[in-house]
C-alpha cells in the first residue's frame, strides 16, 4: 500500500518498528507489527509491581518475556504518541477485559493490542 490509497510506511519512526498509519478526516490510526523476540531485550524496566507479578506467574521462561516486551513496547509506543515519558502510562482493565489507559489518557488515546507467539500487533488513535 502507499500513499495513493492513504496508507504511509514509516519504517524510520519510533526506533524504526514497522508502522501502517492512515489519516481520516482529523483521525490518526497507527498499526505496529513487532517481533517480540527481536524488538526488545529480556527485562522488565517500566513495568509496575502488578506487571512484574504476573509475569512471574507465567510458567515458560520465554512468556515472561514476553509479556514483559509487550507492556514495555505497548507503553513506550504509546508514551511517544502522547509526548510523555514511559512511567507516566499506567493501565486498567476496562469493562471487557481489555486493557486501557488510566484516567483521562483513555480520552485523548485509543488502542488496541493482539499477540500470538512472537508477533505483537498495537493499534492507537486518536
Amino acid at each position: 500500500m502507499g500513499a495513493a490509497d492513504g496508507m504511509e510506511t514509516d519504517p524510520a519512526r519510533d526506533g524504526g518498528w514497522p508502522v501502517r498509519s492512515v489519516t481520516i478526516d482529523d483521525a490518526r490510526l497507527d498499526v505496529f507489527l513487532l517481533d517480540l523476540d527481536a524488538s526488545a531485550p529480556d527485562g522488565q524496566d517500566h513495568l509496575t509491581a502488578e506487571e512484574r507479578h504476573r509475569a512471574e506467574r507465567l510458567h515458560r521462561a520465554r512468556d515472561r518475556i514476553r509479556f514483559a516486551s509487550r507492556r514495555r513496547l505497548l507503553r513506550r509506543i504509546l508514551a511517544a504518541r502522547l509526548e510523555l515519558p514511559c512511567e507516566s502510562i499506567a493501565f486498567e482493565i476496562g469493562p471487557r477485559g481489555k486493557p486501557r489507559l488510566r484516567g483521562p489518557l483513555d480520552e485523548r488515546l485509543r488502542f488496541n493490542t493482539s499477540h500470538r507467539g512472537r508477533w505483537f500487533v498495537i493499534a492507537c488513535g486518536t
